[in-house]
C-alpha cells in the first residue's frame, strides 16, 4: 500500500474529512514516518478548531504515552 493512503482517502472529499476528523477527534492520531508535511498540510487547510488539532497532533498521544 502507498504511503499517504490515508490521507489520499480523506483528500476526496474535504467536508466529509472535517466531520470525520471532528467527530472523532479524541481518537485520531498524527504520526510522521514520511519525508513531506502532505499530511500536516492537509489537516492544516481543514480550519479545524484549535482544540481538535491539538487532540490530533499531540493530546491524544500523550494519553497513550504519558
Amino acid at each position: 500500500m502507498k504511503a499517504g493512503s490515508g490521507c489520499n482517502a480523506l483528500k476526496r472529499d474535504k467536508k466529509f474529512a472535517k466531520q470525520f476528523l471532528v467527530k472523532f477527534q479524541d481518537r485520531v492520531l498524527y504520526g510522521r514516518d514520511y519525508f513531506d508535511n502532505e499530511h500536516q498540510e492537509f489537516l492544516n487547510s481543514l480550519a479545524l478548531p484549535d482544540d481538535v488539532l491539538d487532540k490530533v497532533y499531540y493530546g491524544n498521544a500523550l494519553k497513550l504515552v504519558p
